[in-house]
């Protein structure tokens, strides 16, 4: 039996999994090379943040019954930590639309987008081919033929490894996504941006220098601004503020998830809402 993923899992496993053996096997085989780069910042402790913590794009809207669906783009700057691994990365907590009057509007989860646009069929046409995506930011630069050589050879080298790790961690997934639940809306909610999305326990963050795509939905109106409020983990903080240094060698992400499914405020490095001007049609 041929076992299906939904595209934004298999990405998922892929880059938790695949990703780091690879980027492992390639130094060993001396195929990559790593410009010089100054060290890395210490974890701060307060919530002083040196810049902007993320950044908002949104595509114009597009209104689908009564719903309107935009696409929006949120990317980390933070920059890596080679200590903490889990420092720097950034969930966002919640999204909202700004009315011309000022008041925020909530959005629609994906049951409700469906019913306002009159059908699952009909919303998941007019969103198009797009979906969510996890990409890199700024792009990378065009590898090399050595090293996409490299890269090949290190795919070969550790064949036998993953290819039964992911297999492993696909039959862990829930049945809808393990034996491809293909309606239409499982497509729609693989299109939608993740906000506040936990997954088997755990947290998910938009890691340092990287962009979450996808959509958002809200009922019709007339908006003046797109608002994203996000949070950026830090261990250290989590740490002295919870007590839960046996927890944080884990997964600091593990500690946010258990505080916001009790409906507390997550512990997180410091908290921002980021606005970016509405797009109109």
């Amino acid at each position: 039996m041929i076992v299906s993923l939904s595209f934004k899992r298999v990405r998922c496993l892929l880059h938790r999994y695949v990703v780091p053996g690879l980027c492992a096997s390639a130094v060993a085989l001396g195929g990559c090379a790593l410009p010089a780069t100054t060290a890395p910042p210490s974890p701060t402790t307060d919530c002083a943040l040196r810049g902007p913590m993320a950044t908002v794009s949104m595509e114009p809207p597009i209104q689908v019954g009564d719903v309107t669906a935009v696409y929006v783009t949120v990317t980390n700057l933070l920059p890596f930590d080679a200590i903490y691994d889990e420092n720097g990365q950034v969930i966002v907590l919640r999204a909202h639309a700004v009315a011309q009057s000022g008041a925020q509007v909530d959005r629609l989860d994906v049951d409700h987008a469906i019913e306002k646009a009159g059908a699952a069929d009909k919303l998941l046409a007019a969103l198009g081919d797009r979906g969510f995506d996890d990409v890199a930011f700024p792009p990378p630069p065009e590898p090399s033929g050595t090293k996409k050589a490299a890269a090949a050879a290190a795919l070969l080298v550790l064949a036998p490894i993953w290819i039964p790790l992911v297999i492993q961690k696909a039959s862990e997934l829930p049945v809808d996504y393990a034996f491809g639940d293909f309606s239409a809306k499982q497509q729609i909610k693989n299109k939608e941006f993740p906000v506040v999305q936990l997954h088997r326990g755990e947290a998910e963050f938009i890691k340092p220098q990287r962009s979450w795509k996808g959509y958002l939905f809200f009922p019709p109106g007339s908006y003046s601004t797109l608002e994203i409020t996000a949070g950026a983990i830090d261990s250290a903080v989590l740490e002295k503020r919870t007590g839960l240094a046996s927890l944080i060698p884990v997964s600091a992400s593990v500690a946010v998830a258990q505080q916001i499914d009790r409906g507390e405020c997550p512990t997180l490095r410091h908290i921002e809402t980021i606005r970016c001007p509405w797009r109109q049609q």
